[in-house]
């Protein structure tokens, strides 16, 4: 109470204000669901990612959600190293019957009985129903089909691709964590990339992103709400320096138009080796630009590192205040509303 009355505003050194103090060196460890809390408001980062505050009521829709889309990713990433998407090129039915079989299993590992639950089949049964036999109505037939049609000139060569720690188990299988600095600081990404692509001409490297929920849009990105698919890009490119690098969502919320599909292509989406099948795609993709160019949906690779740094020395400087962002924006899907200050500065 008295260091409330204290504070001043709300970017004062106050702990009832976020001000922790420095911490004891100078790298953020950090994935790309954390720096979007860190990009939006230091203060959700400090409480969840530095206290780690859970919500203590249960979520039976949220936990339910999160266990189907656990499902479709397992089953995604062992179809594709089951040479799922290879197969998918000759013979559309044989991987639809594979890929069935991978949530089959998945479903039976989670304790998920999709045929006598009516109420998570009502929910869920676009994603099952009629996989097997290759039934156009399926999302994960239709995953399949753009998979053929669209990157039928690409061949996988990752799946569920993590880059962490070096410390961590099975390290052999994961790609090192990938670290930028600006000789003051240090910022560590760490992550998995759903899916990894390289054109048969050795030229385009593509990651994906499933996404059985909502997808950021250009807008987001371009603003710096989102760096989910900014960080794997950065991590990309360390990788493959001299290929051209673009991410997408692979998104399989519904059957409605807008949500299935590929979204969008984001990174090096301005090289004259850029010549998808299909163009739908090119006046919605995000260029990252090296020369600060200026349009709707592009984004400059140095103002993406600066916005970076810029959120990563607030956290290395304890410094977690208030959004100092549009307050709508900041707060959406807020987990802390009840505890935050924001009514009370």
């Amino acid at each position: 109470h008295n260091d409330y009355l204290n504070s001043g505003n709300s970017q004062s050194q106050s702990p009832f204000l976020g001000y922790t103090g420095p911490q004891q060196n100078n790298t953020l460890k950090i994935s790309s669901y954390r720096m979007d809390d860190l990009l939006k408001c230091p203060m959700r980062y400090w409480f969840s990612s530095v206290l780690s505050l859970k919500e203590t009521d249960a979520d039976p829709a949220a936990e339910e959600r999160m266990i189907m889309g656990n499902i479709i990713h397992n089953a995604l990433e062992e179809f594709g190293k089951e040479k799922g998407f290879t197969i998918n090129k000759q013979n559309l039915l044989q991987s639809c019957k594979l890929l069935s079989e991978k949530i089959e299993y998945f479903l039976q590992h989670y304790k998920t009985d999709i045929k006598h639950d009516l109420f998570t089949s009502f929910k869920f049964n676009n994603y099952f129903e009629g996989l097997a036999e290759g039934t156009e109505t399926n999302l994960m037939v239709k995953i399949l089909k753009w998979n053929r049609d669209e990157w039928e000139k690409f061949n996988p060569l990752y799946f569920e691709k993590e880059f962490k720690d070096e410390g961590d188990e099975e390290a052999t299988e994961k790609w090192k964590p990938v670290t930028i600095t600006n000789g003051s600081i240090n910022i560590t990404f760490r992550g998995v990339i759903d899916k990894i692509l390289k054109s048969n001409n050795d030229n385009i490297v593509i990651g994906t992103d499933y996404k059985t929920g909502n997808i950021s849009s250009q807008k987001d990105i371009v603003e710096l709400w989102s760096s989910q698919l900014l960080i794997y890009y950065l991590v990309l490119k360390h990788y493959f320096p001299e290929k051209q690098v673009v991410l997408a969502y692979e998104q399989l919320k519904s059957l409605k138009a807008k949500e299935h599909g590929i979204s969008y292509y984001l990174g090096d989406t301005d090289n004259e080796s850029w010549n998808l099948r299909d163009k739908q795609y090119r006046n919605k993709n995000i260029l990252i630009s090296r020369e600060n160019e200026e349009g709707k949906n592009v984004i400059s690779l140095e103002q993406i590192i600066e916005q970076f740094f810029k959120a990563a020395q607030k956290a290395i400087d304890g410094n977690f205040h208030l959004t100092d962002r549009d307050i709508k924006k900041a707060c959406e899907y807020c987990s802390y509303e009840k505890i935050c200050r924001r009514d009370c500065v």
